[in-house]
């Protein structure tokens, strides 16, 4: 206690300033001098309106940036599209290798069920046609696809030995509201002896074409189905040199496993 009051009386006697006063001095000398150098009202205003002009040019700038993509993106697609038509022509419609041989039984997918409309107005599963005779479909999607397969319905379509099918899918909104227009074209352009194998399909059937792996509309796709209802061999686009006398070999082939089972 004596030690403190020394020290104390040292300083007062020598003048030096206390702590607690140095503390007051320094505050007051800052409000004097107007704070922490506290920005005025006018330098607070001229802040806010640089951050939200700030905000503003980098919304159009996110917005401008945006539209620039789409637009690369659209052309993009587009060129694609383009290029995709073109690449189908140059292999006038195939997309893989033409299957040289029929599938076994044990490896062979079976056709789905399958609802569809004929030209002659009549409703059925397709898959309900196949076990009274060996049975070709064609099927395709598109305008271009329904080009490649014109072949396959001349070479085909007045074979007795099998049913021949021809399944026009339209899977685009667009295709199914103009479906009645559709139709009535179909009608007048397809002999009526080939209305009631001529079918229509208006509704997606992406589960089905997975399961068949048909997987391109800008295609037709041929496929030989035995009277069990299995797909035993599959073509695509226009035929091949030899390609048509090749599937009515495999026809003559299975209708041979049905006389002999």
């Amino acid at each position: 206690l004596r030690r403190a009051q020394w020290s104390l009386g040292r300083r007062l006697g020598s003048g030096l300033p206390m702590r607690s006063n140095s503390r007051i001095v320094c505050a007051n000398r800052r409000l004097s001098s107007g704070g922490d150098n506290e920005p005025s009202e006018k330098e607070d205003k001229t802040a806010w309106k640089k951050f939200w002009e700030g905000e503003e040019q980098r919304r159009v700038d996110a917005q401008k940036k945006k539209a620039e993509t789409r637009q690369k993106i659209d052309k993009e697609m587009e060129r694609s599209k383009m290029q995709d038509n073109w690449d189908i022509y140059k292999r006038l419609g195939k997309d893989g290798d033409v299957q040289t041989d029929i599938s076994p039984p044990k490896k062979s997918v079976k056709f789905p069920s399958l609802e569809v409309e004929s030209l002659g107005g009549k409703e059925f599963d397709i898959r309900d046609r196949f076990k009274y005779k060996v049975s070709f479909v064609s099927l395709y999607g598109s305008a271009i696809a329904m080009n490649f397969g014109e072949e396959w319905v001349k070479a085909m379509s007045d074979d007795s030995k099998i049913q021949f099918f021809e399944i026009s899918l339209n899977e685009s909104w667009v295709a199914r509201m103009l479906n009645t227009i559709s139709k009535f074209n179909l009608k007048r352009n397809t002999p009526e002896r080939r209305h009631d194998m001529f079918c229509l399909i208006n509704r997606d059937i992406k589960p089905q074409r997975e399961k068949l792996e048909l997987v391109n509309l800008k295609t037709n796709y041929g496929l030989l189905i035995d009277q069990r209802g299995l797909v035993r061999w599959r073509t695509s686009g226009k035929p091949m040199d030899q390609e048509v006398d090749m599937c009515k070999h495999f026809i003559d082939e299975l209708l041979q496993e049905r006389t002999a089972g």
